[in-house]
C-alpha cells in the first residue's frame, strides 16, 4: 500500500507526499530496528540474570563448605599445635591418652576446602564471561578463583607430603598407627582413640626431629590455609552484594 501511494504521489509530482512518505518509511525502519534491539537486549538481560541466580546459588554453597572446612581445621590445627607444646616440653610426665587421642588429628587429618564454581566455568567455556557484569564484578570474582587455586596447590602438597613423609615415618615409629589408619575414614573427629597394645615410647616420638618437624610443617600450612580463607570469605562476602547489586540493576 506504500509503494502504490509513492508512485501514485511521484506520478502526481506531489513531492510534499512523496517526502512525507520516505519519511514514514525510513522511521518505520528505524523504530523496526530498535525494537529488534530492545528485544535482543531484553534477552541478553534476561540470561545474564539466569547466571546471576546461578552463581548467588553456587556462591552460597561454597560459603557452607567453607565453613565445614574451617571448622575442621581449626580443630586439627589445635591438635597440632598440642603434640608441638608436647614435643616442646619435657617427655617426662606426659599424659600418654591425651597424645593418642591428638596424634590422628594432629598428625595426618585434614579438612578439604571445596567449593562450587559451576556457573563461572560454563560462562569461561561458553566464552561468555566477559560479557558478564562489569569489569569490578569479573575482577573480583578472578580474584577469588586465583585464591581457590592456590589453596587447592597448597592442600595437593601437603598431601604429597603427608603420603610420602609423614605417613611412612609414623607407620614405622608409632604403633598406634594402624588403628589411626583403620579409623581416617569412619572415625568423628576428636573421637577417642582406644588405647594402644603394647609398649609405645612417647618420648622417643616426641623427641624425634622429623616428628617435629612434621608438626612444625603442618602448623604452618594451617595457619596459612585458615588466613587465605578468612580472605576468600571476606570476598565470598563481597559478591554476595555485587551479585545482589547486579541482578536488581538487571530486574529493574
Amino acid at each position: 500500500m506504500i509503494l502504490r501511494r509513492f508512485m501514485k504521489h511521484t506520478t502526481d509530482q506531489n513531492w510534499f507526499a512523496v517526502g512525507l512518505d520516505i519519511i514514514v518509511v525510513i522511521t518505520g525502519i528505524f523504530l523496526g530496528m530498535q525494537a529488534t534491539e530492545w528485544n535482543e537486549e531484553r534477552k541478553t538481560r534476561l540470561k545474564e540474570a539466569v547466571y546471576v541466580g546461578q552463581f548467588q546459588a553456587d556462591l552460597e554453597t561454597s560459603i557452607t563448605l567453607g565453613e565445614e572446612f574451617r571448622i575442621k581445621n581449626e580443630a586439627f590445627a589445635k591438635a597440632t599445635k598440642v603434640l608441638a607444646r608436647m614435643a616442646a616440653g619435657s617427655p617426662s610426665g606426659i599424659d600418654t591418652t591425651v597424645f593418642h587421642n591428638q596424634m590422628a588429628s594432629g598428625t595426618y587429618r585434614l579438612g578439604i576446602f571445596r567449593f562450587v564454581r559451576k556457573t563461572w566455568q560454563e560462562l569461561i567455556s561458553s566464552g561468555r564471561y566477559y560479557q558478564f557484569g562489569d569489569a569490578a564484578l569479573r575482577q573480583l570474582i578472578d580474584r577469588i578463583v586465583e585464591r581457590q587455586d592456590l589453596m587447592i596447590v597448597r592442600a595437593e602438597n601437603l598431601f604429597s607430603y603427608t603420603r610420602d613423609m609423614a605417613d611412612p615415618w609414623l607407620t614405622k615409629h608409632y604403633d598406634m598407627w594402624r588403628i589411626h589408619t583403620a579409623l581416617r575414614s569412619d572415625a568423628k573427629d576428636g573421637a577417642d582413640i582406644p588405647k594402644a597394645i603394647g609398649i609405645v615410647d612417647v618420648a622417643a616420638i616426641l623427641t624425634d626431629r622429623t616428628f617435629r618437624n612434621m608438626l612444625a610443617y603442618r602448623c604452618l600450612f594451617l595457619s596459612e590455609d585458615l588466613k587465605d580463607y578468612q580472605v576468600i570469605l571476606a570476598d565470598y562476602k563481597l559478591l554476595q552484594q555485587a551479585l545482589a547489586t547486579r541482578l536488581s540493576t538487571l530486574e529493574g
